[in-house]
């Protein structure tokens, strides 16, 4: 199914739901940024669908917050408010600006139930707070990352049918970010201890 070509509406400037306070071409500018530097190391986000998300008028508050925590770990990953042209264009909006945005949308649509959109948003909110060196919040994160991938029993049981395997795929994709996350903040902690120890 081919995703069409988006653009940012000219009388929508502003997302409208949730009263963001963001622009929709500073979420485009940043997730076309994730899309050629980023995708390859986290494959867990549809930009494509985000876009289309964050255009359409009923906006969904998880998409949102999700495409808000992945523009927050992209310019947080890559430094890029630390130059003072981090890229062709200009951010108007910090990293710090997307992560507030997204746990205001968090708070305002609380999630009842979890799903894979909830799951990737805690693994983004993970990746921004760890790039901020913010190791609490990041083990929280992480931690409710992996607690959603408990609770839908992700990867427990391969799909029967071919039509839900680009959904199996990005799934398997998720669960492989977070145990390769899991792992590598296990072994830093270990370090750590042990130089504390020292």
């Amino acid at each position: 199914m081919a995703t069409p070509v988006l653009t940012p509406a000219v009388e929508s400037a502003v997302l409208r739901t949730s009263n963001s306070r963001i622009s929709i071409s500073s979420y485009y500018e940043v997730l076309d940024v994730f899309q050629a530097r980023l995708h390859d190391i986290w494959p867990i986000a549809d930009v494509e669908h985000l876009k289309f998300q964050l255009n359409n008028p009923d906006n969904d508050p998880v998409s949102h917050a999700l495409a808000a925590a992945l523009c927050a770990a992209t310019l947080a990953q890559l430094r890029l408010w630390l130059t003072p042209t981090p890229c062709p264009g200009d951010f108007s909006a910090t990293a710090d600006d997307f992560a507030k945005e997204c746990l205001r949308i968090r708070l305002e649509h609380y999630h009842q139930e979890p799903s894979l959109e909830a799951l990737v948003t805690s693994v983004f909110l993970h990746m921004y707070y760890a790039n901020r060196d913010q190791i609490t919040p990041a083990t929280i994160s992480l931690r409710e990352a992996i607690t959603y991938a408990d609770l839908m029993h992700l990867c427990h049981t391969p799909p029967s049918d071919s039509a839900q395997s680009k959904q199996w795929q990005l799934e398997l994709r998720c669960y492989w970010v977070l145990f390769v996350t899991e792992r590598l903040v296990s072994q830093l902690s270990v370090n750590f201890c042990e130089l504390i120890k020292l």
